[in-house]
């Protein structure tokens, strides 16, 4: 159990350092909705839960939840 808290720290610490070089040019949505502490904690998670859940690598997370929060894409 330990071995997964670790490794699901460390994902999330990789996750914090993309977000550190967040785009505006490429990922505009998402770049805007971490500019709030309790908004950035909120995407931290859903990365994690993307990469842990559907296997995908934290770069393609970020781009499912720019697609996600761009209302072009939106229903």
């Amino acid at each position: 159990m330990n071995e997964i808290k670790e490794l699901v720290k460390e994902l999330r610490a990789s996750a914090e350092a993309e977000l550190e070089f967040c785009n505006e040019n490429d990922t505009p949505y998402l770049c805007s909705a971490i500019q709030k502490p309790e908004d950035k904690e909120k995407i931290l998670q859903y990365i994690v839960e993307l990469v842990v859940k559907q296997g995908i690598s934290i770069s393609s997370a970020l781009g499912v939840i720019e697609s996600e929060l761009n209302p072009k894409y939106s229903n």
